[in-house]
Formats: C-alpha cells, sequence, structure tokens
C-alpha cells in the first residue's frame, strides 16, 4: 500500500497492519480502527472493478451469516470498504487440518447450507460459491463473503453471463445457457460440501478442457463419502438436471440434517476431535489458483454444445 493510501486512511481513523490477500478483485488488508476500537478486514478494489451491489446486497441480507461491512470510501483510483474481521476461512481449515470431527463437518455444512438459503430468500445469488468465500469469525461461526459478482434476482432469474470460479461452475454456464444463478450456488455449494467432507472436488483434470467436459458430464465418485445421508445431500445439488436439482430450503430439510441436534446456537468455537475426513486429503487443490475467467474461448476449442 502506497504511503499516500495509508495517510488517507490514518485520517479515517484507519490504522493498516498487513496485506491478508490478494486477487484478482481486490486485496484485503488487517485494518484497526481507532473510531469503533476495534479489528477490521479493509478490502481496497479498483474503481472499474467496483460493484455497488456489493454494498447492497450485504445491506439488503444483514444476516448473521452474512459478512457485514462497516464503511466504504474512496481515495485516488480505489475504494476501501471497511469489513467484519474473521481470521480464516473453510478452505484453509480444511487444507490444514488432517482430522475434524463428525459433528464439525455437519455444522460448517448446515451453516453454509443456511447462508445461502438467506441469500436466495431475499432474491439474491451469491454467483461465486466457494470453500474461500465462507469465513470463520473468532467463535468459529461462518460467514458468507465476497458478493462481488452476485446479482438481485427476479422471480423468475435468467442470466448468460458467464462468471464464477471454473472449477464451481454449474454445466449451463459451461455450456452458454441462459441459467437460474440460484440454481448454479447450488451446484456450487454441492462442491464445497464435497470438498469440506473429503479434502478434494469431485471433478479434477489436468486439462481445462477435458475438466469442462466432465463437469458438463456430471459423473463423479463419491465412494469416499462413508455417510450415506451426506453422499445423498451432495447429488441432489451435484445433478445436471436443474429441474430437480434442489433449493438451499430443499437441503435443510434433507435426512442428514436430522442425524445432529440443530440449535439455534451461538456457534461454539471449533474443536478438532480425530475423525479422518477423507483418504485423498493430500491431493486437495488450492481452488484460489484457479482464478475467474471468460469462458466462451474454451468452450469453442472443447467443441462444447451451446444450447
Amino acid at each position: 500500500m502506497l504511503p499516500k493510501e495509508i495517510e488517507f486512511l490514518l485520517t479515517q481513523q484507519i490504522e493498516v497492519k498487513e496485506q491478508i490477500s490478494h486477487g484478482n478483485y481486490g486485496t484485503i488488508f488487517d485494518v484497526f480502527s481507532n473510531k469503533y476500537n476495534e479489528r477490521f478486514a479493509l478490502k481496497r478494489i479498483l474503481k472499474d472493478k467496483f460493484k455497488i451491489e456489493e454494498i447492497e446486497c450485504i445491506k439488503h441480507l444483514d444476516d448473521i451469516r452474512v459478512i457485514r461491512i462497516y464503511d466504504y470510501f474512496e481515495f485516488g483510483s480505489y475504494i476501501y470498504i471497511l469489513m467484519e474481521f474473521c481470521k480464516t476461512d473453510l478452505q484453509a481449515v480444511i487444507r490444514s487440518s488432517k482430522y475434524i470431527s463428525r459433528k464439525d463437518l455437519h455444522r460448517y455444512i448446515f451453516d453454509i447450507v443456511s447462508a445461502v438459503k438467506a441469500c436466495h430468500d431475499r432474491g439474491i445469488a451469491h454467483c461465486d460459491i466457494k470453500p474461500s468465500n465462507f469465513l470463520l469469525d473468532k467463535h468459529g461461526r461462518v460467514k458468507i463473503s465476497d458478493f462481488g459478482l452476485s446479482d438481485i434476482c427476479s422471480l423468475s432469474p435468467r442470466s448468460a453471463e458467464c462468471k464464477g470460479t471454473p472449477l464451481f461452475m454449474a454445466p449451463e454456464i459451461l455450456k452458454g445457457q441462459l441459467y437460474n444463478p440460484m440454481k448454479a450456488d447450488i451446484w456450487a455449494l454441492g462442491l464445497t460440501i464435497y470438498f469440506l467432507a473429503t479434502g478434494t472436488l469431485p471433478f479434477i483434470n489436468s486439462s481445462i478442457y477435458k475438466l469442462i467436459e466432465t463437469i458438463c458430464e456430471g459423473v463423479y465418485s463419491d465412494g469416499i463419502i462413508d455417510d450415506p445421508l451426506l453422499r445423498m445431500l451432495i447429488s441432489r445439488c451435484i445433478d445436471c438436471n436443474i429441474s430437480s436439482r434442489a433449493t438451499a430450503d430443499e437441503l435443510l430439510k434433507m435426512p442428514y440434517f436430522q442425524q445432529f441436534e440443530i440449535k439455534a446456537r451461538k456457534f461454539m468455537p471449533i474443536t478438532k476431535n480425530k475423525t479422518l475426513i477423507g483418504s485423498m486429503k493430500s491431493n486437495a487443490m488450492d481452488i484460489r489458483r484457479h482464478s475467474r475467467i471468460s469462458i466462451p474461448k474454451i468452450l469453442d476449442i472443447c467443441k462444447l454444445p451451446k444450447l
């Protein structure tokens, strides 16, 4: 961060501690606000990549499972968004944990499905569901974040825009079809749940072209998951038939969630009991390496149908 930016932020009573992460759509900093006397995350985005929808969606949601925004301002070429600080994300938790308890796995899955339901109930499609966009706060509570690609949908949502993270894009997006962004969220949610349960993804191929073909076929192995109710839950998400793909509300009513007592809880901090989450853990892919890209050229090369 440039000295002039630091000086400007000091006028907003914000002290920059360190850079946390950097991606195509912005940089996140660990900061302290003297105004609020609290630690925050500060997201810096180039103005030409900033979408006011990111702010509007979060303000519209106002839910405990959605990351909170406290302030935002403009300086030079950037927009700065002051957000609730979360110490880690679910991708990092799974990649760094050799074991995770069934109870914690169930809690994570319940929380991410509930977070997506909170968005969809208010007519908002996230459009970039993946493990690294589910953050954990200091109490271990799951918070959905990064609404930079989100859509406020109509009653009959349809989109033709290719957006999201390629590994998590639904087949209908990769085929260039008009699609329902909320249904596409559910597909990505299924891949996210699979990753939490196994430490890997259901569709993996060193060739992006073969990967897209595999995703569009929708055939994957779930033998690594020993819980049949969890396999059933995932199959209702990773379903190429859009009409039979579940909604978030339908997922929460499935038998998997009846195995454990669900409380309107205070979200106890994470515990790590020794239950192996998956034998393919060492093969987990770094999802952040697969940036958000435009798909049409790949579709042409793969000769995938644009139906």
